[in-house]
């Protein structure tokens, strides 16, 4: 039997999960501390100075500073600069001593696998080939995919497992069998990014375009576009974008909002755009503006846990500040 390389992503999520959140025989797991609430707490402009306020708007630290980022969910602790020197300083604004000796991963032999791609081998199995259907399964013990000799590369598994976006060796192209080997995807496709709903809807690749199709094979979104997400939970509403614009829609491809947009990104629910006057603003998930185009520059959403609720503008003055998702500017003269 042939043997490939491949990491199971169900398998290296639950094991990750586990090294991380319970002592694992051999090795060294390190918990995380309880934050003192300080990450709730906002970077403030005021005239030209820094300090922080309360997500109301509320002056919490007097600003005083030249620069100064989010406080750190875990240490309690926020970095600023005050007459050219970087200090770190807890919520009530004294100054702090730079201990951090957090260990972050968890140093077993197992996981040191897992790093070196060892752990989880895909095997050629004859046997999984039967009166023309090709299978596969998984050995969840091993972490080893087993599949038949006529496939290729694996991608996404689907409907909790036992469905898989797979390449077929012989054409190079993808599909979607299940594990009997019944065909659920033609075998028409260059590539597949993601799929939605277990297995409800995939964005599959011709050539270097995207397309989305549902799992009976029909175009949702046509194969013309470089990105395509998912906005909300249900699966309904969609974000695709071109070389040049984006477009809100849902999947029958009606407009959530009724004019293209540029310069589109989405995070943390919000998404931020450029309308055709060269402004910036938010739209929500059903695509109605949330923060008006007003804004000459602007950045997503934040990605950790302090800043995941505010976003950085520049407003017409070149003045650069925080926003919140509602619109609330932390910013006064």
């Amino acid at each position: 039997m042939k043997k490939t390389k491949f990491l199971i992503p169900f398998i290296a999520a639950v094991f990750l999960t586990n090294t991380l959140n319970a002592q694992v025989a051999g090795s060294r797991v390190y918990a995380m501390p309880e934050s003192n609430g300080a990450y709730k707490l906002v970077p403030y402009l005021k005239g030209k100075l820094w300090g922080f306020s309360d997500a109301n708007g509320n002056i919490v630290i007097e600003p005083a500073y030249e620069q100064v980022d989010f406080f750190d969910y875990f240490s309690g602790v926020a970095k600023v600069i005050l007459k050219g020197k970087q200090l770190l300083i807890d919520p009530s604004g004294k100054v702090k001593e730079n201990k951090d000796s957090r260990v972050l991963f968890d140093d077993s032999p197992r996981m040191a696998e897992l790093k070196s791609g060892k752990y989880g081998e895909d095997i050629q199995e004859a046997s999984l080939s039967k009166n023309g259907k090709h299978g596969f399964y998984i050995d969840y013990d091993e972490g080893v995919l087993h599949k038949a000799p006529v496939y290729g590369k694996s991608r996404g598994y689907f409907d909790n497992y036992n469905s898989l976006i797979i390449e077929l060796k012989s054409t190079g192209k993808y599909g979607g069998v299940n594990k009997d080997g019944d065909i659920i995807i033609p075998f028409e496709y260059d590539d597949w990014t993601n799929h939605f709903g277990d297995g409800v809807f995939f964005v599959m690749k011709i050539g270097e375009k995207l397309g989305m199709i549902d799992r009976k094979n029909n175009v949702i979104f046509p194969f013309k576009y470089q990105k395509i997400e998912k906005l909300n939970m249900e699966g309904t509403n969609f974000l695709v974008k071109d070389s040049v614009y984006g477009y809100l829609l849902d999947t029958a491809r009606k407009p959530l909002y009724n004019k293209p947009l540029r310069d589109v990104e989405f995070a943390r629910d919000m998404i931020k755009a450029r309308d055709d006057k060269g402004l910036y603003g938010y739209l929500n998930t059903a695509g109605q503006v949330v923060i008006p185009f007003i804004y000459k520059e602007a950045r997503a959403f934040g990605d950790s846990i302090s800043n995941s609720n505010y976003a950085w503008v520049t407003n017409n003055k070149g003045v650069r500040f925080l926003v919140s998702k509602t619109g609330r500017e932390y910013y006064s003269k």
